[in-house]
């Protein structure tokens, strides 16, 4: 029973993480409502809580050394709420701002301590099957923000920000289902962690992590564009191809915990391997089915992959610094997001592809590049573990 309520704690934090999805609906409305900000300004509403979020992801493992890490979530669930609901009562642009900064430090605790609780009180198999379970059920909440936060924006531009209500019941669920254990011990967390020694493996995988999500949201900065480009919809079919790809990764998230019993470390490169194969329809689609297909198997390469390098990263780290790599992770990965509208930039430049089907079709070719890498990785993992066990 404890381990139930464990489960259903982490999976109710996971809701949380998506919820920038909530106001992306809505910038135009909110770009209308303040016309004397620039609007690349208004943009940031939607960049700058991940901006934030890196900074605290990675300092999560020193926070762990003086307060609980129940308490911790439950501090980002309230930084959550007054981050998140703040807007619907003051509509005042930098007010906003700041509060979308206060949201983004809360989802910066919630990304590697939920992460790490997985890994401290699961063990193999189970710890795969629970951080599948929880990339499954953040996929649905960014379903649920999109889908939700739409509906609201309708009514009024500030409407969208009632989503975050749901920070509400989480808390609640915290509150009452995970155990809290006290600060970590400071000669655990400080070991290493003062001296930022931790195994290559974990800098290996937020590596491939990084690339991995600097290829992905070439999707997200292009989909949009490219429905509307190729005539085959408008912006509510591109809205469908979001929610498809949420609803096929609370799928596959769901199947990892199995899949992983078979495939262990090959779940890496398939994952990848499902990505680019999503890519490569998106890239030569002529019809919105054909478009939803390729979203299928990005939903689903999405969310297998998330979970498999938590796993790899919780068997390669030591469980005193698990917090610490998985804030390392979180903190390398993060910048995938940033830097993949410049460096598909630059590469479109210098090779003078114009179009987002380019686009697509260009991270498709890198993911073949690291699906590769991820096939070599996972023969290395397999030989040296044959060869322990031999």
């Amino acid at each position: 029973m404890g381990k139930l309520r464990i489960k259903a704690a982490l999976c109710a934090v996971s809701m949380l993480t998506m919820g920038a999805l909530a106001t992306a609906s809505g910038v135009a409305d909110l770009a209308a409502a303040f016309p004397q900000v620039p609007v690349r300004l208004v943009q940031m509403l939607i960049t700058l809580p991940i901006l934030v979020q890196t900074p605290v992801t990675l300092f999560s493992s020193v926070f762990c050394r003086y307060i609980s890490k129940k308490k911790l979530l439950l501090l980002a669930c309230v930084l959550f709420l007054i981050g998140g609901l703040t807007p619907f009562f003051i509509h005042v642009f930098p007010v906003i701002m700041v509060m979308r900064c206060l949201y983004g430090a809360g989802i910066g605790l919630v990304v590697p301590l939920t992460a790490s609780l997985a890994a401290e009180h699961f063990e193999g198999g189970q710890r795969a099957a629970v951080l599948g379970l929880v990339s499954a059920v953040g996929m649905l909440g960014g379903a649920f923000y999109t889908y939700v936060g739409g509906l609201l924006s309708v009514v009024g531009w500030q409407y969208c920000f009632l989503a975050y209500l749901i920070g509400l019941p989480v808390m609640a669920a915290v509150w009452i289902c995970l155990p809290d254990g006290g600060p970590a011990r400071r000669a655990e967390t400080e070991t290493r962690v003062s001296r930022g020694r931790l195994p290559g493996a974990v800098f290996a995988v937020a590596f491939l992590s990084l690339v991995y999500l600097v290829l992905y949201f070439a999707y997200t900065n292009n989909i949009s564009l490219f429905v509307a480009n190729t005539g085959l919809g408008d912006a509510s079919h591109a809205g469908l191809s979001y929610s498809v790809v949420n609803g096929c990764g609370f799928a596959g998230g769901l199947l990892f915990g199995a899949l992983h019993k078979r495939l262990r470390g090959w779940m890496l490169p398939v994952s990848v391997a499902v990505t680019m194969a999503g890519f490569f329809i998106i890239a030569r689609s002529g019809t919105l089915a054909v478009l939803y297909a390729g979203s299928v198997l990005i939903g689903i390469g999405l969310a297998w992959f998330l979970p498999q390098t938590q796993v790899m990263i919780s068997a390669a780290a030591p469980p005193e610094q698990a917090t610490y790599a998985f804030g390392i992770n979180g903190a390398i990965s993060n910048a995938g997001q940033f830097l993949s509208a410049p460096v598909f930039g630059a590469i479109a430049a210098a090779t003078g592809i114009a179009t987002e089907g380019g686009m697509m079709l260009l991270a498709a070719a890198g993911y073949v590049l690291l699906t590769l890498c991820c096939l070599s990785l996972a023969r290395h993992t397999a030989a040296r573990d044959a060869g322990e066990t031999a």
